[in-house]
């Protein structure tokens, strides 16, 4: 694990406060990682925290303070800020605007997004939010109990989604320009993950679902590959 940390993967948690020790400055918090690996000399480190808390809109006197004095979104800066520490070459983020108010989520996906060009770093982004996933990534995978439902192109996915999964999670999305009346929900509960799967893990609740959906595992096809027996080929209005 110390390996991969010390410049291949690094990780940006769903909540900082939880993540952040809240007993130890910021400081020691940024530059332990590289501390502890020996990459950096304690000089050195210093300076990448202070080039990397201006990166992410923070002031260098942070260093001094304790995570208690900072808000939410301070914090998953800072966190971020962490991540980079090693010039990783991948960034794993697990829901990193959810605790966040709506303000500082829009910030902070933003703020992902410049780093990710400044500092040349692939982004792994895990998200329930469909529109902050359409507006950040470039490639989209649609996961349902475990598995890959869908993937392809961002803006391909969303507009000609061809996983009946991937349809229904659009058609109940929120919209402005929605007609009045109830959302658009998915019928039926997720699979129980404590049993094996057999067949499609979506069938129970796919308006499309046969005989063979709920037999066989669907292989990945199409050029846009979804798991289905039976993939949609049209718009997200038609799903």
């Amino acid at each position: 694990l110390r390996t991969l940390r010390a410049g291949r993967a690094a990780m940006i948690f769903q909540d900082p406060r939880a993540a952040i020790n809240p007993l130890r400055r910021i400081g020691d918090f940024l530059t332990e990682s590289v501390r502890l690996t020996g990459t950096m000399s304690a000089a050195d480190a210093d300076r990448r925290a202070v080039e990397l808390l201006d990166a992410v809109g923070l002031k260098p006197d942070l260093l001094r303070r304790y995570p208690g004095r900072l808000s939410g979104g301070m914090l998953q800066r800072v966190m971020i800020a962490a991540a980079l520490m090693g010039d990783p070459v991948l960034l794993l983020a697990d829901e990193p605007t959810t605790a966040l108010d709506v303000t500082s989520q829009a910030e902070v996906a933003a703020l992902l997004g410049r780093l990710r060009e400044r500092f040349d770093t692939g982004l792994l982004f895990v998200t329930h939010d469909l529109g902050l996933a359409a507006a950040i990534s470039d490639r989209v995978y649609v996961m349902y109990a475990g598995r890959i439902a869908e993937h392809g192109p961002a803006e391909a996915l969303f507009e000609r989604p061809r996983h009946p999964y991937t349809a229904a999670l659009l058609a109940a999305t929120p919209a402005l320009d929605a007609p009045a009346g109830r959302l658009s929900a998915i019928d039926g509960q997720p699979p129980d993950l404590r049993r094996a799967l057999t067949g499609c893990a979506f069938a129970e609740r796919c308006r499309h679902a046969t005989g063979i959906r709920r037999e066989q595992v669907p292989a990945q096809q199409g050029g846009h590959p979804a798991a289905c027996h039976h993939p949609l080929e049209g718009s997200r209005t038609d799903g």
